[in-house]
């Protein structure tokens, strides 16, 4: 997890300070599906999951979480309506993600969970080729027996 039950209670106390409106079962699940979210933005940029956790993305996922809490809270209360603090925690930190996964924010964690743009060289220099031989005109004198 990216970040703590307490951070993500300590994201909105009137709400989910008391563990009646949300117990821990419920925020670890808040979690995990905002540390889903993370690592499928950042996958392109960096390897996920992130072994060390900025304290950026430790944030993010708090803010992730606790926006999803308060839209169950206050959702069951029989009000469709998403509340506002869920809409601008959610907001803040998918323009975050997105600044972070576009390379306009670095985590600056190391370079080996870095994603590079690899590319992949083979040679065959001093081999002998297959095919030499082949005559397409005379397919059957191309076989050989072994």
């Amino acid at each position: 997890m990216y970040c703590s039950i307490d951070d993500v209670r300590g994201r909105n106390s009137l709400l989910l300070a008391s563990s009646n409106n949300a117990s821990d079962a419920r925020i670890e699940e808040a979690v995990n599906y905002a540390d889903s979210i993370i690592d499928g933005s950042l996958s392109d940029r960096y390897t996920v999951p992130l072994v060390s956790v900025p304290a950026i993305v430790r944030g993010i996922s708090a803010d992730l979480a606790a926006s999803e809490l308060l839209s169950q809270i206050i959702g069951t209360r029989g009000d469709n309506d998403e509340p506002t603090q869920a809409q601008d925690l959610r907001k803040k930190a998918m323009d975050l993600l997105d600044r972070i996964a576009s390379g306009k924010i670095d985590l600056q964690i190391n370079s080996a969970s870095v994603v590079q743009n690899a590319t992949i060289q083979s040679t065959t220099y001093g081999k002998r080729r297959k095919f030499d031989n082949w005559d397409p005109s005379r397919p059957w004198r191309n076989w050989r027996h072994v």
